[in-house]
């Protein structure tokens, strides 16, 4: 019995490559082949300048790819970092599971993590006046002018 691998692949989705880059690999396979096997300059000398051309037919066919899909884009960053993302071969979903354990119960629901959060950043300011006042909280102390803050987590489990 053989052993088990676990292979990485890279960015599969190359969604950039069309048809006309799939036959020039093609070819360039072909013409690698026969450079190998026959062993003439002149095939070598072909394979060099076909290669040259490859590259050349996957930069301009990337690039406009790319600028297609920034001049279409509503939210010109937001596509800029995705690209990026997808290029450094990250995935746009969540990898890791968050959970947090909310009086005494392990949850990994996101909008109850998120609630558990306002809840405790709305109730820390009364519990610091407890604390450091008593139950001696005086009229001064609780009728002064305060400006309005609000705290909202936002864009978490889109």
């Amino acid at each position: 019995m053989l052993p088990l691998k676990r292979l990485t692949i890279g960015n599969c989705k190359k969604t950039w490559v069309s048809d006309v880059v799939k036959r020039a690999s093609m070819d360039l396979k072909n013409l690698y082949w026969l450079k190998v096997n026959l062993n003439s300059t002149s095939l070598d000398l072909e394979y060099r300048q076909a290669k040259k051309n490859y590259r050349c037919l996957l930069r301009e066919t990337k690039y406009e790819y790319m600028e297609n899909r920034l001049n279409t884009a509503h939210n010109k960053n937001k596509t800029v970092w995705s690209i990026v993302n997808e290029e450094l071969g990250k995935s746009s979903s969540y990898k890791n599971q968050f959970s947090l354990c909310i009086d005494g119960v392990i949850c990994s629901e996101p909008k109850m993590i998120v609630s558990a959060f306002g809840e405790y950043f709305s109730s820390v300011n009364n519990k610091c006046l407890h604390q450091h006042f008593g139950n001696n909280i005086s009229q001064c102390c609780t009728s002064s002018i305060m400006k309005s803050c609000n705290f909202f987590f936002s864009g978490y489990g889109r």
